[in-house]
């Protein structure tokens, strides 16, 4: 069955369907997040624990940090490639395949990866001259990755894309990522504070700690899917806004 998105683009519309479809594909999407990044937490906790253990001239140098978070921005750009794909799958009413999924992500990995670059580049400036151009800057190119993701134009054409798509409605998407980072905040310091009373030992380091560790780890699995989900539901509505389409007209390009 085809779902066809109200012809003006709101807040609650994007958000409330992007909570639907995550939590309707809530095991397959959050267990592919953890799956993809993986090795990212495994040279993480290597890293955490050797600089507790080791003495400080065997503890990692900071190649060994840099590659971590290199590898952490692969593989997260990756993990959102795969389901914003996933997201425009389930809006045309198609079984979306793990396998399916993965695979669009590492295809789309490079232009998806020059996409994140231009955007952190540009957002950084934006961001020193006064920081309220670097805000505007987001906005404008909040759904640059689901454009690298579906219409495949590159990476600067992606940055193009996304602006135009935006133009006129950054108010509600400022709205849309404010709610999310609020929502990201208040519910990592709840789970950190439980997590740490109740598995941390007293006396020991809680940033060390495998569990508090662990329990980062799906909570960035679970905050990375949820802001891809909203952000392809975010590009899927402005197209059908702005452009008169549907989804199956916005999907054919899977076909």
């Amino acid at each position: 069955m085809t779902t066809i998105a109200t012809r003006e683009f709101r807040i609650g519309a994007v958000m409330g369907r992007g909570f639907q479809i995550l939590f309707r594909n809530f095991f397959p999407f959050i267990v592919l997040c953890l799956i993809i990044t993986v090795p990212s937490f495994v040279l993480s906790l290597w890293i955490n624990q050797a600089e507790l253990e080791q003495p400080l001239a065997a503890q990692p140098g900071n190649l060994a940090v840099f590659a971590a978070v290199v590898l952490v921005l692969l593989l997260t750009l990756v993990a959102t490639a795969a389901l914003v794909y996933g997201t425009v799958q389930e809006l045309r009413g198609q079984t979306i395949s793990m396998s399916a999924c993965i695979s669009r992500g590492l295809s789309t990995m490079l232009p998806v990866l020059g996409v994140a670059v231009l955007v952190g580049v540009i957002v950084m400036i934006g961001t020193i001259l006064l920081v309220i151009p670097g805000v505007i800057a987001y906005l404008m190119l909040w759904v640059a990755i689901p454009v690298a993701v579906i219409e495949r134009p590159g990476a600067a054409a992606s940055l193009r894309r996304s602006a135009q798509l935006t133009k006129g409605h950054r108010w509600q998407i400022l709205g849309i990522v404010v709610l999310i980072q609020i929502l990201q905040i208040v519910v990592s310091i709840v789970i950190a504070a439980l997590v740490e009373f109740l598995l941390v030992a007293p006396g020991s380091d809680p940033s060390a700690s495998a569990p508090l560790a662990a329990v980062d780890w799906v909570l960035q699995a679970f905050f990375t899917a949820l802001a891809a989900v909203i952000s392809a539901v975010g590009y899927h509505d402005l197209r059908v806004s702005k452009e008169g389409l549907d989804t199956q007209q916005i999907a054919a390009v899977f076909d």
